[in-house]
């Protein structure tokens, strides 16, 4: 709750102040609403493959069958390409690229590098009192 409100004359900040008188006599609640935009939200593009979704039996037959193996380029240039195009290809059928939209979000500004290093120190000790409860019941 707060006990003041302050801004300046210029500033178009807060809309109408409302004051509650229906408390204790000396507590007044003080209600208002303030007008600002939500910063807009930027997307971003991630792209990525799920590489470990890969069946590796099907993988490595469809390499032993491929140009690389069957066919192999005449020299070195149009072997690095022939590699380059293969491998792509397989990628593409066995791991295929994903496309997902994230939106970045803005640090919080309270959010500083100590209470980073508190969070993760609660965590190791969670971490720590849970398989300390796992080892007391087996």
């Amino acid at each position: 709750m707060l006990d003041l409100i302050i801004t300046r004359d210029c500033d178009d900040l807060v809309a109408p102040v409302d004051i509650y008188r229906d408390l204790p006599p000396d507590h007044f609640a003080t209600v208002c609403s303030l007008r600002m935009a939500r910063p807009k939200s930027v997307k971003n593009i991630m792209t990525f493959r799920k590489i470990r979704q890969i069946n590796i039996e099907d993988f490595c037959q469809d390499i032993s069958s491929s140009s690389l193996i069957t066919k192999l380029a005449s020299d070195l240039a149009s072997h690095i390409e022939q590699y380059n195009n293969v491998l792509t290809e397989l990628l593409d059928k066995h791991a295929p690229v994903v496309e997902r939209s994230i939106t970045l979000r803005p640090n919080a500004p309270w959010f500083n590098d100590s209470l980073h290093n508190l969070k993760r120190k609660k965590q190791i000790y969670k971490d720590a009192c849970h398989t300390y409860v796992h080892m007391l019941c087996a």
